[in-house]
């Protein structure tokens, strides 16, 4: 009898654990959903920071925030005017700017569309969160 009620308090524990842990990451998740505000967005040149970065989620930080030293960063900046720039790191470790458009799909996502002169591939950017000069995006290639 005794044997029965541990084995049955340890799965009741389990259950309860397991419960609680998708609980804990659906909210996580909406969480992440926030709405982000746009206006804090635009206008600014947003510089790759690969020590904030994840496996699925790239990481941005104003281009005044005081990096570690690098080799060079890509980044990009949004312009309300619906314009694009594509700040990328050259052969020669300079910075190749690449100018397209972005175009709102919903709240926090947005196709990045460059001309075929460009050369480049377009993508989607999903904003996951903004806080503390820290911008996480989620970027899907087309």
């Amino acid at each position: 009898m005794r044997c029965k009620m541990k084995k049955s308090l340890f799965f009741g524990c389990m259950c309860l654990q397991f419960c609680l842990t998708i609980m804990l990451a659906s909210q996580s998740c909406t969480a992440q959903m926030q709405d982000i505000p746009m206006d804090e967005v635009f206008d600014v040149k947003w510089v790759h920071s690969h020590e904030d970065s994840s496996e699925d989620i790239n990481a941005y930080r104003p281009e005044s925030y005081n990096f570690p030293p690098s080799r060079g960063r890509r980044g990009f900046k949004m312009l309300k005017d619906k314009s694009f720039i594509n700040y990328e790191i050259a052969p020669t470790d300079g910075i190749i700017e690449r100018k397209g458009r972005w175009k709102k799909e919903n709240d926090n996502t947005f196709t990045i569309l460059f001309g075929k002169k460009e050369n480049h591939r377009n993508y989607t950017m999903e904003f996951v969160s903004l806080s503390k000069n820290l911008l996480k995006i989620k970027i899907t290639h087309n």
